[in-house]
């Protein structure tokens, strides 16, 4: 639960930031963004699983890529199930979803040189 929660809060930030640096993506208020950030940890540990093995011959036959676009479904879901949360258009939830995965990796990191 404390990872699933450490998971939501980083997500969190990371939507944060891509709403401070993306004019395609928006949220109406801080609270928004935390929702979104929940919303999305959901959408990954339960939507996303599911998407991916019905993605499998797609994302054999893309060698990968369609992952992308399974990881920019769950920002688009996100984004229409969080009312004060808007992802914009395609390029934008395309550059979203590099920002969410670029803070996810930082922070990542950070944790693995924090268990050393």
């Amino acid at each position: 639960m404390l990872r699933f929660l450490g998971t939501c809060l980083v997500n969190a930030i990371a939507l944060w930031v891509a709403v401070r640096l993306l004019g395609g993506v928006t949220a109406s208020s801080l609270g928004d963004v935390v929702l979104a950030g929940v919303v999305l940890g959901v959408a990954n540990a339960v939507v996303k699983p599911i998407l991916t093995i019905l993605s499998i011959p797609f994302i054999i036959i893309t060698l990968g890529l369609a992952l992308f676009l399974v990881s920019m479904a769950m920002i688009a879901l996100t984004s229409w199930l969080v009312p004060g949360f808007d992802a914009g258009g395609f390029w934008s939830v395309a550059a979203a979803t590099v920002i969410v995965w670029l803070v996810n990796v930082v922070f990542d990191l950070a944790a693995a040189h924090e268990q050393r």
